[in-house]
Protein backbone atom coordinates (compact mmCIF):
# COMPACT_ATOMS: atom_id res chain seq x y z
CA UNK A 1 0.00 0.00 0.00
CA UNK A 2 2.80 2.38 0.82
CA UNK A 3 4.27 1.99 -2.65
CA UNK A 4 0.99 3.10 -4.28
CA UNK A 5 1.02 6.42 -2.35
CA UNK A 6 4.65 7.15 -3.23
CA UNK A 7 3.99 6.52 -6.93
CA UNK A 8 0.81 8.64 -6.83
CA UNK A 9 2.69 11.49 -5.12
CA UNK A 10 5.45 11.37 -7.73
CA UNK A 11 2.93 11.57 -10.57
CA UNK A 12 1.18 14.57 -8.98
CA UNK A 13 4.51 16.35 -8.47
CA UNK A 14 5.45 15.70 -12.11
CA UNK A 15 2.10 17.08 -13.34
CA UNK A 16 2.50 20.19 -11.18
CA UNK A 17 6.00 20.77 -12.54
CA UNK A 18 4.79 20.44 -16.13
CA UNK A 19 1.94 22.93 -15.63
CA UNK A 20 4.07 25.61 -13.94
CA UNK A 21 4.77 28.74 -15.98
CA UNK A 22 8.29 30.14 -15.80
CA UNK A 23 9.08 33.84 -16.21
CA UNK A 24 12.57 34.94 -17.10
CA UNK A 25 13.58 38.52 -16.38
CA UNK A 26 15.81 40.16 -18.97
CA UNK A 27 17.59 43.39 -18.02
CA UNK A 28 16.86 46.50 -20.13
CA UNK A 29 20.06 47.14 -22.07
CA UNK A 30 20.91 49.38 -25.02
CA UNK A 31 20.21 47.09 -27.91
CA UNK A 32 17.73 46.37 -30.66
CA UNK A 33 14.80 46.02 -28.24
CA UNK A 34 15.71 49.09 -26.16
CA UNK A 35 15.50 51.58 -29.04
CA UNK A 36 13.23 54.56 -28.53
CA UNK A 37 12.09 55.75 -31.94
CA UNK A 38 14.22 57.76 -34.33
CA UNK A 39 14.33 61.55 -33.98
CA UNK A 40 15.15 63.82 -36.91
CA UNK A 41 15.21 67.62 -37.01
CA UNK A 42 13.01 69.25 -39.63
CA UNK A 43 13.63 72.58 -41.34
CA UNK A 44 12.77 75.30 -38.87
CA UNK A 45 11.88 78.92 -39.37
CA UNK A 46 14.17 81.80 -38.40
CA UNK A 47 12.46 85.02 -37.36
CA UNK A 48 14.16 88.32 -36.46
CA UNK A 49 12.78 90.56 -33.76
CA UNK A 50 14.89 93.78 -33.97
CA UNK A 51 12.18 95.99 -32.48
CA UNK A 52 11.95 93.71 -29.45
CA UNK A 53 15.55 93.79 -28.30
CA UNK A 54 17.35 92.48 -31.35
CA UNK A 55 17.01 88.76 -30.74
CA UNK A 56 16.15 86.03 -33.20
CA UNK A 57 13.58 83.29 -32.71
CA UNK A 58 14.24 79.91 -34.27
CA UNK A 59 11.41 77.42 -34.60
CA UNK A 60 12.66 73.94 -33.63
CA UNK A 61 10.73 71.01 -35.13
CA UNK A 62 11.61 67.39 -34.38
CA UNK A 63 9.85 64.37 -35.86
CA UNK A 64 9.92 60.73 -34.78
CA UNK A 65 10.36 58.59 -37.90
CA UNK A 66 11.06 55.43 -35.90
CA UNK A 67 8.76 52.53 -35.19
CA UNK A 68 8.61 53.10 -31.41
CA UNK A 69 7.50 56.01 -29.24
CA UNK A 70 10.23 58.35 -28.03
CA UNK A 71 9.59 59.41 -24.43
CA UNK A 72 9.75 63.07 -23.39
CA UNK A 73 12.92 64.47 -21.87
CA UNK A 74 15.33 65.05 -24.75
CA UNK A 75 16.81 68.32 -25.97
CA UNK A 76 17.33 69.92 -29.37
CA UNK A 77 20.20 72.39 -29.68
CA UNK A 78 21.14 75.18 -32.11
CA UNK A 79 24.82 75.44 -33.06
CA UNK A 80 26.33 78.60 -34.62
CA UNK A 81 28.92 77.90 -37.34
CA UNK A 82 29.58 74.41 -36.03
CA UNK A 83 30.98 75.34 -32.63
CA UNK A 84 28.99 77.80 -30.49
CA UNK A 85 25.76 76.79 -28.77
CA UNK A 86 22.92 79.28 -29.18
CA UNK A 87 20.61 77.46 -26.79
CA UNK A 88 18.44 74.39 -26.54
CA UNK A 89 14.81 73.36 -26.26
CA UNK A 90 13.59 70.52 -24.03
CA UNK A 91 10.88 68.34 -25.54
CA UNK A 92 8.29 67.61 -22.85
CA UNK A 93 5.93 65.33 -24.77
CA UNK A 94 6.19 61.72 -25.93
CA UNK A 95 6.47 61.37 -29.70
CA UNK A 96 4.82 58.39 -31.36
CA UNK A 97 5.71 57.36 -34.92
CA UNK A 98 5.13 60.28 -37.29
CA UNK A 99 4.51 62.87 -34.59
CA UNK A 100 6.25 66.28 -34.55
CA UNK A 101 7.04 68.50 -31.57
CA UNK A 102 7.65 72.22 -32.08
CA UNK A 103 9.40 74.66 -29.77
CA UNK A 104 11.36 77.91 -29.95
CA UNK A 105 14.88 78.99 -29.13
CA UNK A 106 15.60 82.70 -28.69
CA UNK A 107 19.13 84.00 -29.20
CA UNK A 108 21.27 86.98 -30.16
CA UNK A 109 23.40 86.64 -33.28
CA UNK A 110 27.11 86.70 -32.38
CA UNK A 111 27.95 88.55 -35.61
CA UNK A 112 26.45 89.84 -38.87
CA UNK A 113 26.75 88.09 -42.20
CA UNK A 114 26.08 84.60 -43.57
CA UNK A 115 26.36 81.86 -40.95
CA UNK A 116 25.43 78.20 -40.64
CA UNK A 117 22.89 77.08 -38.05
CA UNK A 118 22.91 73.39 -37.16
CA UNK A 119 19.86 71.89 -35.46
CA UNK A 120 20.82 68.82 -33.41
CA UNK A 121 17.99 66.55 -32.24
CA UNK A 122 18.69 64.59 -29.05
CA UNK A 123 21.87 66.64 -28.65
CA UNK A 124 22.82 65.00 -25.33
CA UNK A 125 22.28 61.48 -26.69
CA UNK A 126 19.63 60.85 -24.05
CA UNK A 127 17.60 58.46 -26.20
CA UNK A 128 18.81 55.27 -27.83
CA UNK A 129 17.52 55.63 -31.37
CA UNK A 130 17.10 53.29 -34.31
CA UNK A 131 19.42 55.54 -36.37
CA UNK A 132 21.86 57.84 -34.54
CA UNK A 133 23.31 59.29 -37.77
CA UNK A 134 20.37 61.49 -38.82
CA UNK A 135 20.13 63.88 -35.85
CA UNK A 136 21.64 66.98 -37.54
CA UNK A 137 20.13 69.48 -39.96
CA UNK A 138 22.11 72.50 -41.11
CA UNK A 139 21.29 75.53 -43.17
CA UNK A 140 22.95 78.84 -43.98
CA UNK A 141 21.20 82.08 -42.99
CA UNK A 142 22.07 85.75 -43.36
CA UNK A 143 22.07 87.70 -40.09
CA UNK A 144 21.75 91.46 -40.41
CA UNK A 145 20.95 92.42 -36.82
CA UNK A 146 23.09 92.12 -33.71
CA UNK A 147 21.28 92.71 -30.41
Amino acid sequence: MKRKYILGGAIIALLMLMSTTFFISVPNVKGADAKQGDLIPLQGQLLAWPPYGGYYRFEVRVKNIGTKTTPAGHDTELIWDGSQSLGSYEHTVDLANGEVDTGYIYFYAPSKGRHTITVVADCNDEKSEEDETNNDYLKSYYFWWIG
